[in-house]
């Protein structure tokens, strides 16, 4: 039980804010907090995307956290499992607060694997 707590927790923190940021920015032209996006802008900017348009990247990623932490509450299934775990590691360039919580979901899922997943029908 504290894996999942935990797990919804942190997708919450993570996929939530991203949504609600993506929306903000998507609506105002800037992001939530200060005028210059964080580290992460440098990331994306190396992909040739700027990074004032990346909103609906970030909701796009923020609903995957929230869809697959509800696909694994609700199934246990191994597929669940590796959508949280892909959406994690997908966000480790987040930084630096996305990365914290992107590896501690994905150390907390590679712990809990056995308590998460249900064992496949015999």
């Amino acid at each position: 039980m504290p894996a999942r707590v935990l797990l919804t927790v942190l997708a919450l923190i993570t996929g939530g804010y991203q949504v609600v940021d993506g929306i903000h920015v998507l609506a105002t032209g800037v992001y939530m907090g200060s005028a210059t996006p964080g580290p992460w802008r440098h990331v994306i900017h190396a992909t040739g995307i700027d990074p004032m348009d990346f909103g609906p990247g970030f909701v796009a990623l923020g609903v995957c956290w929230l869809v697959a932490v509800a696909m694994l509450l609700s199934s246990s299934s191994r597929r669940a499992w590796w959508a949280l775990l892909i959406i994690a590691v997908l966000t480790v360039w987040y930084l630096p607060v996305g990365t914290l919580t992107a590896v501690a979901t994905i150390v907390v899922l590679l712990a809990a694997r056995e308590k998460l997943v249900s064992p496949p029908p015999s």
